[in-house]
């Protein structure tokens, strides 16, 4: 088990379906009233990082972790190419959490089982 039901249930989905997923709340984002974002840009070292207020995750590398599970949350589902990533933690001597250990091994390509299914848990 995780810290809260949110974590719980996205690591029982990515463990369930093979995909990666990660979330974030909305306050972690950039929002006006009616619209959060996040951006998916490469860092100085070419991982592809999440931002919204600040640094939230690099993914397939260290998710972000869900702290307040009673607000509304912004899911993310990926997918990067184990031997590629694998080989530039590697070169760039990247410090990694619990997620890369998944994506450096392979994940689900076919992100729309991983979303339809976390949704579906989730909305229930």
């Amino acid at each position: 088990l995780k810290q809260n039901d949110i974590q719980t249930a996205i690591a029982y989905v990515t463990h369930e379906t093979g995909t990666l997923l990660n979330g974030y709340s909305r306050s972690a984002s950039n929002q006006d009233e009616k619209i959060a974002t996040l951006k998916v840009q490469k860092d100085k070292n070419g991982f592809d990082t999440v931002t919204g207020k600040e640094l939230l995750s690099t993914i397939g590398i260290e998710a972000g972790l869900i702290e307040t599970p009673s607000e509304d949350i912004i899911l993310e589902a990926s997918y990067t190419n184990p031997d590629s990533l694998a080989q530039r933690v590697f070169e760039k001597h990247k410090a990694t959490g619990e997620i890369y250990y998944r994506a450096s091994r392979g994940s689900e390509p076919d992100l729309t089982g991983g979303i339809d299914r976390i949704t579906s848990l989730l909305s229930a």
